[in-house]
């Protein structure tokens, strides 16, 4: 049997901390001495206990228990480190005497508090006069408080692993702890009640705001019901009142001339009628009241968008107040036919839908409480108080197509389609003549362009290339093999910009007076009747101009009359301008190709 060494209370092998003072008792007591058969107590057990043993001074009146003499020779280190740390422990439980509930030892004769309940410890004398009596009661007393330790053992192991645990913080080794369930986690109350009102806000609201729609569309609970069950259910119980209320409905219109519905409602006792879902209140006279409302106030207060010009609906409602009680009234299919919502593009207007511009501006005229979609964007926020919008959308090369689309509240939507082409500007091009007057075979065409840029020349089949300087002025050498007239065509190009073309008209003709004196002179009426012997021949006429001149394109057309009434038709390059009514002599060909004669001179 083991004893604390700073108490002398027996101990169980259980036991982790001295039950009595609280010392830890785990660490000593392979250097406790106990007593047994073969080694019995010396006869110094009963002396009073050293101060170098248990590091002070027996308290006076008070027996101490055995304690062995400790050990020598190698062991002199361990005890050492044993007896500091019972000091320590001693001096802890001096501080705190009551950190523990002192149990009662039944093996010992004393009790917690340090009372007396038994036979205080044997001294040596009284050891050595009673041996033989002693080592037979200690025998059946140590077989009794085994079996009383075998009992108490799990309990006492419990409690004393618990103060090892709050004394040392550590866990007491080689014990196992009691099993404890783990206690079950619950919300903190205040967290509890929290979500609760979060769900019952919720549910209020939700059914809030359903109540609020409902009553604004339907007019009520009722009339949604009936609505939604086509008429199968109705939650009106005073069906026999409701057979009082009479209540007609025919087309119309306003006195503006736009599409409505004329109402005739009559209800004995009735004071009343509000159309619903629009708001508008009636007062009744007599009982009954007739009232008009355009198709587009209906169309308007139930939120309807259409690009149809009429469409039916059934979600208009009549609440019909008397004396007594409200009635709503379920009006049934109404056809309402919608004008057109207002618009106006003014720009771009459709003239000039072609630019070389990298953004177009466009201006509409809505109403202000349209909403307008371009291209599927919605633009409605550059809408001024008058009905004003202008947008600059981006442009890229080539054809750029628009979807303008107008939804306006109690109207039927407007979309228009329209292409805006875009085009890269042109190299300018800029010609000194754009008519060549010429009687040599080798000739120049002179201009000027953009800077940087080149120009070519197409005449009769074959193409020139002209000299372009820093400046953009250009040169062009030209040939012709054969006199006529021909059209040539100049081109300017340059990156990034669109080709510049522009003709010139070219009349190559041989010396003006080789060709007047190789002329035969013949009347208009010779020529015009041997028009087919005259091919390639040089001919001189006089004659006078028969009415108007046109000109086009330094082409003169005129006619000029022969005696016996008939007329030859003429046409002339020349820069001269002719007149009518005057007489000229004319030198030139018959072209087969136009079936006229062509004026080379004039004089």
């Amino acid at each position: 049997m083991n004893y604390c060494p700073n108490c002398g209370n027996r101990l169980s092998p259980a036991d982790v901390l001295c039950p009595r003072c609280g010392s830890l008792v785990e660490m000593m007591r392979p250097n406790i001495f106990t007593p047994s058969e073969s080694s019995p107590l010396p006869a110094s057990c009963g002396a009073p206990m050293p101060q170098t043993a248990v590091g002070r001074q027996p308290e006076a009146g008070k027996m101490q228990p055995p304690v062995s003499a400790g050990p020598s020779g190698a062991d002199d280190k361990a005890w050492l480190e044993i007896e500091e740390i019972d000091a320590d422990r001693s001096e802890n439980a001096k501080a705190a005497p009551n950190s523990y509930p002192a149990p009662e030892d039944p093996q010992s004769g004393f009790i917690d508090g340090g009372e007396n309940t038994g036979s205080a410890p044997q001294t040596s004398d009284e050891t050595d006069e009673g041996s033989g009596s002693q080592d037979a009661s200690e025998e059946t007393e140590q077989a009794a408080s085994e079996e009383t330790e075998q009992n108490a053992e799990g309990s006492r192991s419990a409690r004393n692993s618990a103060r090892y645990r709050d004394q040392t913080g550590e866990p007491t080794a080689g014990m196992q702890e009691p099993c404890r369930p783990e206690p079950r986690r619950h919300i903190p109350g205040i967290i509890a009640l929290f979500l609760w009102i979060l769900v019952a806000a919720a549910i209020f609201a939700g059914f809030y705001f359903a109540d609020s729609y409902i009553t604004e569309t339907y007019g009520g609970w009722n009339a949604f019901v009936h609505d939604i069950s086509k008429g199968k259910v109705d939650l009106d119980t005073d069906s026999a009142y409701m057979k009082n209320l009479a209540v007609n409905v025919s087309e119309t219109q306003t006195d503006d001339g736009a599409p409505a519905h004329r109402f005739d409602v009559s209800m004995p006792d009735g004071q009343s009628v509000r159309v619903l879902p629009l708001g508008d209140t009636y007062q009744m006279e007599n009982g009954s009241v007739s009232f008009t409302v355009s198709d587009e106030a209906i169309a308007t207060s139930l939120g309807l968008v259409t690009t149809e010009a009429s469409m039916e609906t059934s979600g208009v409602n009549l609440d019909v107040t008397t004396a007594s009680q409200t009635l709503n009234y379920q009006v049934g299919a109404l056809t309402l036919k919608l004008t057109e919502a207002d618009y106006k593009r003014d720009k771009p207007s459709e003239q000039t839908l072609s630019t070389t511009d990298t953004s177009l501006k466009i201006v509409l005229t809505v109403s202000p409480e349209a909403t307008v979609f371009i291209n599927n964007s919605n633009q409605s926020a550059g809408i001024d108080a008058f009905g004003h919008l202008s947008v600059t959308m981006p442009l890229e090369l080539g054809d750029n197509t628009f979807v303008v689309e107008i939804v306006q509240p109690g109207r039927r939507s407007v979309k228009e389609t329209f292409t805006m082409t875009r085009t890269l500007p042109e190299t300018a091009l800029t010609l000194r003549d754009t008519y060549l007057r010429i009687f040599d075979s080798s000739f120049e065409c002179r201009g000027s362009t953009a800077p940087g840029g080149s120009v070519t020349a197409s005449l009769n089949g074959r193409k020139f290339t002209a000299i372009v300087g820093s400046d953009g002025v250009f040169s062009i050498a030209c040939s012709l093999e054969n006199t006529g007239v021909y059209q040539m065509d100049v081109t300017a190009s340059k990156d990034g910009f669109a080709d510049a073309s522009s003709p010139v008209l070219v009349e190559y003709l041989s010396s003006q007076t080789a060709f007047t004196d190789s002329c035969k002179e013949m009347t208009v009426a010779k020529i015009i009747k041997d028009t087919a012997a005259l091919k390639g021949k040089s001919i001189k006429t006089t004659a006078t101009i028969d009415g108007n001149i046109d000109s086009e394109n330094h082409k003169q057309s005129f006619g000029v009359k022969a005696k016996d009434g008939s007329t030859m038709p003429c046409y002339y390059y020349g820069q001269e301008r002719l007149s009518a009514e005057l007489e000229y002599t004319f030198y030139g060909v018959w072209d087969t190709e136009t079936n006229s004669f062509y004026v080379m001179f004039v004089e």
